[in-house]
């Protein structure tokens, strides 16, 4: 299966269409940088959805952001064609839109993003193992960097093991979550036992309870058949005290004195309703003569006041007699005025009014010159006040310039001495390295000699050291334990000479072929029978070993007495512990040498940072230096202007005093002038006035005639009215006198009747007070009558409570006692009153017999389920541990193939080179390039961890059997030669799978079977072409034209 064809629509920097073909092979991606290349590695993850490496924050900034030339886009959208053997062709589809709205579609078809991965699991497609694929420059070195239990989780996820562990542990979490719930079964059904056992007790005491409420039961039917009996006893009493209350009833309701009281009642109306009218009649009477004697104030007030206006229009005729006389004397007196002043004053006012109008327009051109001078003034002031503010930022930067001069020298200073201690520390760790060489040596030197000293022990030498199942042998033979210890010991202190060797002076040694077998060299005798051949000089043709281990007496006559005795074989392992020590020696050392060439290379590139930063330092302090310079110009050139511009304040100052002095002398002269001409048109219309005031008294005589015969005809009107109210006053006063004689007959009519009414008011009150008598006697007959209904009533309801509880009690089948039938009613009552008060003490819980039934059927419902998870428990348990054999099989032979792989790739890479991994705390990369020893990732350079990373992961997807793989731009950092081999390695790769590449190497593009361009036609708009050979991919990747 391989991708044949990817569509992608307004993501990133893919605005228009477009579609990309790839081949089946190996696929190079060229094109200048920021052309959009890794864009199109980052559709293909995004649409797979591994939302954690593409290179966005959010869905919205997938969108095509628009250019110079184009619009944003509302929707992104990747498609992928996907095309494979035994497989029809698939297309899968992702959609982002500017709302956060994301869509998944597989074939056309909408779907959600986990059901796609199961619909792409059932064609053989991993999305997980996909996501492995995508390796970029900064994934391989992290690769190369991750720790051993990083790098075994990694593997473990490209192995496909990571979802079956995941799988695993679901299995598990599943397993303790049923092991849980069966732990709390049991402990549910421990619960229900005990509660069980507490409502087992309660459920005796309840069906005790009920046998005796039962022949209480029987008991109160047997009383409520008594009483019911005496209730309707009762009853009919009852109802004969209700016919002799009616009888008494309809004796009190006799209507003849109730006719008698009503015909008083409609008498007294009649005379109260007339005496009502007589007050009506009364009062309108008193209205009327009310109403007449306010007409007759009104008339009498009315002609008063016409009195007092005759009197006042004659007192205002004679003083507009005198008015008028007087007026005509002012009349006469005005007429001698003449007209020639007021002619004479209007010449003088118009030649004074244009000599200020000339003077005026000489006084505004010097307010304008002096509003100029004034704002030159203004913006020589606002000049000063912006150069002093310039002035002032400016030595402010200054200061600030020094103050961060100052902090960088500082800094400058801290980071020489931070270089110089990082140089003593360099020199100690030199040291230290050296002296560990040294103690490495010398262990290597301990070791070697032990190692010869072992190898020269011989044949004997050579059995004691490897073959341990010899010394059991001897052993299980019956040799003594003490004397074999002896045989070895004795063997390992002699040096076996090979071949032609010499012997050497001080040594004790043997020649190989003078060793007898072990069959028949040694004799185990006593210690006695040693010392005795010893003395004597008898020869034994074999090696004599006392028992207890304490002497050797050999075939030539020499007795060995061991310095003491050794026993549970000591000796025969010291030289192994002492290697053992020497060799763990030996890798602590080396480790150490290791750890100090790491923290060598932390120094050295902590050194380089802190050499660059200092140089990086001293070029911010001579750039900061140029920038104080530059603004001391500045500050000096900002005072040379100030000090022209206050020569220049100083100059528009002395014009602006010059012209306001002759300004103040002008207004000095347009002032007297204005008053001049104000005297003038004072005098003018002071004679204006003079002549007004005559005119006004010609109209003031002409209205003192209006006045005068208005005056006049007032008089006579008000003489003519006086005549007609005196007569009107006349008719007024007749019709009161008619109004009082009547008003006096109608008051006697009024008191006649009242005396009538209070008389029948006094009969009428005995009759009621009589009949009021009889009402209550009749109200108390009503009252027994109520009562006596309510008794029956009662006892009504009594009888029907009585034959419910029959009723209730009808199926109560209990045999009563003799002793109960024999009792009276109310001593049945106090019997039954004391068994129900004995019931209601009794403590009892009602329902324990349900309950108990309900923990019963609760029970063996909690022991099915228990069955059931005890068996769900067992399968689960079952499916972990073929789960986990099976996952350890796969990763076995995954880790198998990887080895393999891995091997081979190096081998192409590096002829005879070696490489492998160890799995242990972890997965440990060690590799040997030739001509060096084997050493770990750490130790190499950039470009060998590169190439070697590589290698391991080509390795790893082959052995997951990868279909496609996708690099990007991961031969950054490697030279002519590292790119060739890179270019080896990704051809034979590429032999079995599809690879896409993104890189600039020409060495890589000349192995490719199709070349695709990327370029930005449009500012910010990437498109691809296909590429016809090596030259235009060299262009594209140079230039992008």
């Amino acid at each position: 299966m391989y991708l044949k064809e990817i569509a992608l629509q307004g993501f990133k920097s893919f605005a228009h269409p477009v579609t990309v073909d790839l081949a089946p092979g190996l696929n190079v991606i060229v094109g200048p940088n920021g052309s959009g290349k890794s864009n199109l590695l980052d559709a293909l993850r995004w649409v797979l959805g591994d939302r954690k490496e593409v290179r966005s924050a959010g869905g919205k900034e997938v969108l095509f952001h628009g250019s110079s030339l184009h619009r944003p886009v509302n929707m992104a959208s990747v498609e992928l064609l996907l095309v494979g053997e035994g497989v029809p062709p698939f297309r899968i589809e992702k959609r982002s839109f500017a709302s956060g709205d994301t869509e998944y579609f597989f074939q056309g078809t909408r779907m959600r993003f986990g059901d796609l991965r199961r619909q792409l699991q059932k064609l053989g497609l991993s999305l997980t193992r996909l996501e492995v694929g995508f390796v970029t420059n900064r994934d391989l070195h992290a690769l190369a960097d991750l720790s051993p239990l990083e790098r075994l989780r990694w593997l473990e996820e490209a192995s496909g093991t990571h979802e079956a562990r995941v799988r695993l542990s679901r299995l598990s979490q599943m397993l303790r979550e049923t092991a849980e719930r069966v732990k709390r079964f049991q402990e549910r059904l421990k619960e229900l036992s005990f509660q069980k056992e507490r409502v087992a007790e309660w459920a005796e005491r309840e069906k005790a309870y009920l046998t005796r409420e039962r022949q209480w039961q029987s008991a109160q039917k047997v009383y409520l058949e008594r009483l019911l009996a005496q209730l309707g006893e009762r009853l009919e009493a009852l109802e004969v005290e209700e016919n002799r209350c009616e009888l008494e009833l309809c004796r009190l309701s006799a209507p003849e004195g109730a006719r008698e009281v009503e015909d008083g009642e409609r008498r007294l109306l009649g005379i109260q309703e007339e005496i009502r009218h007589l007050h009506h009649v009364v009062e309108e009477k008193k209205r009327r003569v009310t109403e007449g004697l306010q007409e007759l104030y009104r008339l009498l007030t009315q002609i008063r006041e016409r009195k007092r206006t005759i009197l006042a229009l004659e007192e205002e005729m004679v003083k507009f007699l005198e008015e008028s006389h007087r007026l005509e004397e002012r009349v006469q007196a005005s007429s001698m005025l003449l007209p020639e002043g007021i002619e004479r004053l209007s010449r003088t006012e118009a030649v004074i009014g244009h000599f200020l109008k000339e003077k005026e327009g000489i006084l505004q051109a010097w307010r304008e010159e002096r509003q100029c001078l004034r704002e030159e003034l203004a913006r020589c002031e606002a000049s000063l006040e912006r150069m002093a503010q310039e002035k002032e930022r400016t030595e402010v930067l200054i200061r600030e310039l020094e103050r961060e001069l100052a902090q960088l020298e500082r800094l400058i200073s801290s980071a020489e001495r931070d270089v110089l201690q990082k140089k003593h520390e360099r020199e100690r760790l030199v040291q230290d390295r050296e002296e560990s060489l040294r103690i490495l040596a010398r262990v290597r030197e301990g070791l070697s000699r032990i190692r010869e000293r072992r190898k020269q022990v011989g044949l004997w030498g050579t059995a004691l050291e490897f073959s341990q199942a010899m010394r059991e042998g001897l052993l299980a033979q019956g040799w003594p334990q003490r004397a074999v210890h002896a045989i070895f010991g004795l063997l390992s202190e002699i040096r076996v000479l090979q071949g032609g060797e010499a012997l050497e002076v001080g040594t004790w040694a043997m020649r190989q072929d003078a060793l007898p077998p072990w069959s028949s060299a040694w004799e185990v005798v006593k210690s006695e029978e040693i010392l005795e051949c010893f003395v004597h000089g008898e020869e034994s043709p074999k090696h004599l070993v006392a028992s207890d281990g304490s002497a050797l007496l050999l075939r030539g006559g020499l007795l060995v007495l061991p310095r003491r005795l050794v026993h549970r074989g000591r000796f025969l392992k010291s030289w192994e512990r002492r290697e053992r020590l020497f060799e763990r020696r030996a890798r602590e050392l080396e480790e150490t040498l290791a750890a100090i060439s790491g923290r060598e290379q932390d120094l050295e590139k902590h050194l380089r940072a802190l050499e660059f930063r200092v140089i990086r330092w001293r070029e911010r302090c001579f750039e900061r230096n140029v920038r104080r310079e530059e603004l001391q110009r500045s500050l000096d050139h900002l005072g040379e202007e100030c000090v022209r511009l206050l020569e220049e304040r100083e100059e528009v100052q002395g014009k602006l005093r010059n012209l306001e002095g002759d300004i103040r002398a002008l207004e000095t002269t347009l002032a007297r002038a204005r008053r001049a001409l104000g005297k003038v048109r004072e005098w003018k219309r002071r004679e204006e006035e003079k002549k007004r005031a005559w005119e006004r008294l010609l109209w003031e005589v002409h209205g003192m005639h209006k006045r005068g015969i208005e005056l006049l005809r007032k008089f006579r009107e008000n003489e003519t009215t006086l005549k007609l109210l005196l007569g009107e006053l006349g008719k007024c006063a007749r019709a009161l006198q008619d109004a009082f004689r009547a008003l006096a007959t109608e008051e006697a009519l009024l008191a006649e009747r009242e005396k009538m009414a209070q008389s029948l008011q006094v009969d009428v009150e005995a009759r009621r007070q009589r009949e009021r008598m009889l009402e209550r006697q009749k109200e108390r007959w009503i009252r027994e009558r109520e009562r006596l209904r309510f008794e029956k009533q009662r006892l009504s309801e009594e009888m029907a409570r009585t034959k419910t509880a029959l009723e209730a009690l009808g199926d109560v089948a209990c045999a009563v006692p003799g002793e109960l039938e024999a009792m009276s009613l109310q001593e049945l009552g106090a019997f039954l009153e004391r068994e129900r008060q004995a019931l209601l003490g009794e403590r009892v819980r009602r329902g324990a017999i349900e309950e108990y039934q309900e923990l019963e059927a609760r029970e063996r419902d909690l022991r099915r389920q228990d069955a059931f998870f005890q068996s769900l428990l067992g399968l689960i348990r079952k499916e972990l541990q073929k789960l986990e054999r099976e996952v350890e099989q796969t990763f076995l032979s995954f880790l198998q193939n990887v080895q393999a792989a891995f091997g081979r790739y190096f081998q192409q890479v590096f002829p005879r080179g070696e490489a492998s991994f160890a799995v242990h705390d972890g997965v440990h990369l060690e590799v040997q390039i030739p001509g060096k020893k084997k050493q770990g990732m750490a130790l190499l350079s950039s470009g060998e961890r590169t190439l070697v990373a590589l290698c391991f992961l080509c390795a790893c997807f082959e052995a997951f059997g990868a279909k496609m793989c996708f690099f990007d731009e991961i031969d950054a950092n490697l030279d002519h030669t590292n790119s060739v081999l890179l270019a080896r390695i990704l051809r034979e790769f590429s032999a079995s799978r599809q690879v896409v590449v993104v890189t600039h190497k020409e060495e890589v593009m000349e192995v490719a079977d199709r070349i695709l361009g990327v370029t930005m036609s449009e500012p910010g708009v990437s498109r691809v072409l296909l590429c016809e050979g090596i030259a235009q991919a060299q262009e594209f990747s140079l230039g992008g034209e």
